[in-house]
């Protein structure tokens, strides 16, 4: 995702498991909705769209066995691309958008 020019804070967005980064937020209709209504409807916000190693039907125990490690990831991640944009000192804050299951989750206490 791109950070708009002048934006004001961060909407950081991560799909459940068994999800992608992409498609768990596009409508079978082909709407991303991170890129196209959400953009428009909060022109003031960067949104970023983090994405992990999510498949539990693999034969890897990748997922379920190191979610701890992706979390650590998503913070470390996050912190740098703050750090590579200037973001960190300048900027009021983050959202999370948390897709868990077939259900919708968000928190601010991360």
């Amino acid at each position: 995702m791109q950070s708009p020019p002048g934006y004001f804070f961060d909407i950081v967005v991560v799909h459940g498991l068994n999800g992608h980064r992409d498609k768990t937020w596009t409508a079978a209709n082909g709407v991303h909705w991170l890129r196209d209504p959400l953009r428009i409807d909060i022109p003031e916000a960067r949104i970023l769209s983090w994405g992990y190693d999510a498949n539990t039907h693999a034969a890897s125990e990748t997922c379920c066995t190191f979610l701890y490690d992706h979390a650590r990831t998503l913070v470390s991640d996050l912190n740098r691309r703050r750090e590579l944009t200037n973001a960190g000192s300048t900027r009021n804050g983050r959202s999370y958008l948390l897709h868990i299951a077939s259900a919708v989750a968000e928190t601010s206490d991360m």
